[in-house]
Order: C-alpha cells, then structure tokens, then sequence
C-alpha cells in the first residue's frame, strides 16, 4: 500500500525543493558549532538557541550560560556576520532544531514579531524537541499585554517561560 507522502507529486516537490536548497537530504543530520563533533556519549545533550538576527549578543549570552553547565550548542547561527544563502541558512536553523535535545528562544525585543523564531519552535514540536523560552531583562521591562510580539498567534503556546538565566538554567540541566 502507498502512503500519500510516497505520491509523485511530493516526491517530485520534494526533489524540487532539494534541489533549489542544493542541500541533499542525506545531509540533513546534526549539525553543531565548528570544530570535531562532540562524542554524544560522552558531552552534554545538544541545545539550538534561537532568537532575533539583530539580537545576537543575547543570545550568546544564554548559548555561553548552557554550555558552561555541560551542553553543546547544535548550531551557532550567531557566528556568521552575514545571513548568507537563505535557503542554506534556514536549512542549517531548522534541522538544528529538529535535532536538539532541546531549544531555547530568546525574545528580547517585544516590539518585534520573531517569526522565523516561531517557526523554528514550530520545527521543533514536530519532531518533539522539548522548548524553553527565555525573557531577556529588557524585554520583561518593555513588554505588556498589548506588545507587538504578542500579535504573534505562536507567543501563546504553553512553553515554559523563564525570566531569569540561572533558573532556565537550571530547569535545563536538573
């Protein structure tokens, strides 16, 4: 019996959207910060931390915060100075998110909508990658009920929300 994602036209959209990725799909496997793969047996679980492109020092904050508590960050988007190839650079953040152990979202800027943010949460829950959010201090001080982050149907998912980096922290490696 065949299943309809095994039907010509996904397979066909699906070769498609490889090739204009460029990005085989055999290579859609873990990916991590540069230098030798970490030996999964014997290092800490791998954490994606997703945020806003203009926000990169928060999010090297938390990044800097989960590994020195024994984690490895699957992908540093963050150490790239241009967004690069588009299609490459949303091929890299969502297979790190469908292949963490975790992944956390840092919001720091309530005025903006972190779509592509969301949707990395939205990879993530697909593949059953548990999610934490985390609120920057200055995010907690700027933001109310009526914020523009908030249009944002994704922001009222139940994900467990911190406010402070040590609690984050410690939910993540208790």
């Amino acid at each position: 019996m065949s299943h309809k994602w095994q039907s010509p036209v996904l397979q066909a959209t699906a070769a498609r959207q490889e090739q204009a990725c460029m990005v085989p799909r055999a290579a859609l496997q873990p990916i991590h910060a540069p230098g030798p793969r970490p030996d999964p047996l014997t290092s800490g679980p791998f954490v994606y931390v997703a945020g806003k492109w203009a926000d990169k020092a928060s999010v090297r904050t938390v990044q800097s915060a989960l590994v020195a508590a024994g984690m490895v960050v699957s992908h540093d988007w963050t150490a790239s100075e241009e967004p690069g190839r588009p299609c490459e650079a949303a091929t890299g953040d969502a297979t790190a998110a469908a292949t963490s152990h975790a992944v956390v979202a840092v919001y720091s800027d309530p005025e903006y909508a972190y779509r592509g943010t969301n949707f990395e949460l939205g990879v993530a829950l697909g593949a059953g990658v548990p999610v934490f959010v985390y609120h920057t201090p200055d995010f907690v001080r700027r933001s109310g009920p009526d914020s523009y982050v908030y249009s944002n149907v994704f922001a009222h998912l139940p994900f467990p929300v911190y406010t402070n980096l040590a609690d984050l922290v410690a939910a993540m490696t208790d």
